[in-house]
C-alpha cells in the first residue's frame, strides 16, 4: 500500500467516526427531548407528595382501617391504571397526568404501609 492509500483510509476512518458520533448524538438528543418535553406542560393539580395528610385511603380507595393485604391489592390495581409506562406513546399532558397520579399513589401506599404491621 502506498502512503496515499494509508492517508485515505485514516481520513475515511476519522470521517466515519465523526459521522457515527453525530448520529448517536442526534439520537440521544431526540430521546432526551422526549423526557424534557414534559417541561412544556406541567400538571398543575395538587402536587404536595410529601404531605400524606391527604387522605391516603381515598387515593387508594380502601377503608381507613384496611388491612395490609387490602392496601397492597388496591395499590396494585391503582398503579396498573395510572403507570406512566402505559401511556408512554401518548401526549405530553397525559404522560404528565399519569406521572402525577402514580407519584400520588406511591406516596399514599408508602404512608399506609408504614403504619401497618
Amino acid at each position: 500500500m502506498t502512503d496515499n492509500e494509508y492517508i485515505a483510509i485514516i481520513i475515511g476512518l476519522v470521517f466515519g467516526y465523526w459521522f457515527v458520533a453525530k448520529l448517536f448524538k442526534k439520537a440521544e438528543t431526540t430521546k432526551s427531548e422526549t423526557f424534557t418535553n414534559k417541561d412544556k406542560f406541567s400538571y398543575t393539580g395538587e402536587s404536595d407528595y410529601s404531605s400524606p395528610a391527604k387522605e391516603w385511603f381515598n387515593i387508594l380507595e380502601v377503608p381507613e382501617d384496611a388491612s395490609k393485604e387490602q392496601i397492597a391489592k388496591a395499590y396494585k390495581v391503582k398503579i396498573s391504571q395510572y403507570h406512566p409506562d402505559k401511556v408512554a406513546k401518548m401526549g405530553i399532558e397525559i404522560r404528565a397526568l399519569a406521572e402525577h397520579k402514580s407519584k400520588e399513589i406511591n406516596v399514599a401506599y408508602a404512608y399506609a404501609i408504614s403504619f401497618r404491621k
